[in-house]
């Protein structure tokens, strides 16, 4: 039975929306944060915008993710989810499409007679929770981070165990059939099950956080890696027999030739993912198994690291910044795939870039677009490459010059 009002059913909706609670301005006036009016104008144009209020005021270091979540349960007079610490019931994620829980970024975190409490950064959002009500009934709502909660998203809806049931489709296909013979539609058509496989490959991808993702042709598999922080990690082992439509499939993506297999080829494609918008580079070579398939994933929304969160010491950073700020001079910023080059380059880029510069960066690609600085896009295959752009960006009066491969 129902103890608190945000114990509910679709009924009682409304009179969970409509009960008198302090205001934010009161809320964060008790909570002592310094600007409060200022700190409201944050949250209003944030929520004006569709974004996370909580998410805005951390982002502008009026308050600390724990802070907010503090303040908004004792508001609400909700019980915080603890999401990064705790796992979430099986039996409770089970009862909640994925499609629904990404959509309004809630977390089915616990299920406790027939009811399922979620967890959520607004729960105010009537929409969200009348939506929640209709497909599960009884909810109750409980309170977390929005990036918190799409953490623990990533952990409990994995992509690749959604991927099954196109593996296995793909497994009841003819054996008899040549499957290049039908590579055309195998790869193109949005239904079949290749198509699919690719797709949740660099959903989780993505999830993971992965630089890069290892698609490769073994003798008896095809192996599937990721690698996160620097450190490749199996993911997935699919039938032999995928190898050669999968490669097909994100050739098609990329626009490669299909039919071309001796020589390497280069590319690239863009997926949304998670209403993300990703840029992926893909690599293409031909092994004695078949082919590997390496794609290097772009994520443009994730914000730029700054140089004190790159895990320097501080002496380090101040003896870093003492040898990038000379006039004069070149700077080579060198390591293995994935070790946080560009990483590193673009939150020096922060640094040293204001009005007096002229900044110019000759990049393939442009991973991510800075405010007044001149970025220019290396195009191979239309004839510009890094030494003409080298050679351009000198007679154009630079203070600074990065350039992405020497």
């Amino acid at each position: 039975a129902s103890t608190h009002p945000s114990e509910m059913t679709g009924d009682g909706l409304q009179a969970w929306i409509e009960l008198k609670r302090p205001t934010l301005s009161e809320s964060l006036t008790e909570a002592e944060i310094g600007d409060v009016e200022a700190a409201v104008v944050v949250a209003k144009e944030a929520e004006e915008a569709g974004q996370d209020a909580g998410e805005a005021l951390v982002a502008r270091g009026v308050v600390t993710e724990t802070q907010w979540v503090s303040m908004l349960a004792a508001r609400l007079d909700l019980p915080v989810a603890t999401v990064d610490s705790a796992a979430v019931a099986a039996d409770a994620a089970a009862r909640v499409p994925e499609k629904l829980a990404r959509r309004h970024n809630v977390l089915p975190f616990k299920l406790v007679q027939n009811r399922i409490y979620f967890a959520m950064s607004n729960p105010l959002d009537a929409t969200a929770i009348g939506e929640l009500a209709e497909e599960c009934g009884a909810i109750g709502l409980m309170v977390a981070s929005a990036p918190s909660i799409r953490r623990s998203l990533d952990r409990t809806y994995d992509a690749l165990t959604s991927a099954q049931a196109a593996i296995d489709a793909f497994g009841l296909m003819d054996d008899s059939g040549d499957f290049e013979a039908g590579s055309s539609r195998a790869v193109v058509d949005e239904s079949s099950p290749i198509v699919q496989v690719v797709r949740q490959i660099i959903t989780q991808g993505v999830r993971k956080r992965a630089s890069d993702i290892h698609i490769e042709a073994l003798e008896d598999a095809v192996r599937v890696r990721y690698r996160i922080d620097g450190a490749l990690t199996e993911a997935i082992r699919l039938p032999a027999k995928m190898a050669s439509p999968i490669a097909s499939r994100i050739k098609v993506l990329a626009d490669l030739n299909i039919v071309e297999r001796r020589r390497p080829q280069d590319g690239q494609f863009s997926i949304e993912v998670d209403a993300r918008p990703i840029d992926i580079r893909t690599s293409v070579v031909n092994t004695i198994h078949g082919e590997k398939v390496v794609l290097r994933l772009l994520d443009k929304t994730q914000s730029i690291i700054g140089l004190e969160n790159l895990g320097m010491p501080a002496d380090v950073v101040q003896r870093y910044l003492s040898v990038v700020d000379v006039p004069v001079g070149m700077f080579l910023c060198t390591g293995p795939t994935g070790s946080g080059k560009t990483t590193s380059l673009y939150a020096t880029l922060t640094e040293i870039q204001d009005d007096t510069r002229n900044v110019v960066t000759i990049e393939d690609p442009v991973e991510y677009e800075f405010a007044g600085i001149n970025q220019m896009q290396v195009h191979e295959a239309g004839g510009f490459t890094f030494a003409d752009g080298l050679r351009g960006t000198l007679r154009q009066d630079p203070d600074v010059i990065l350039v992405g491969e020497i």
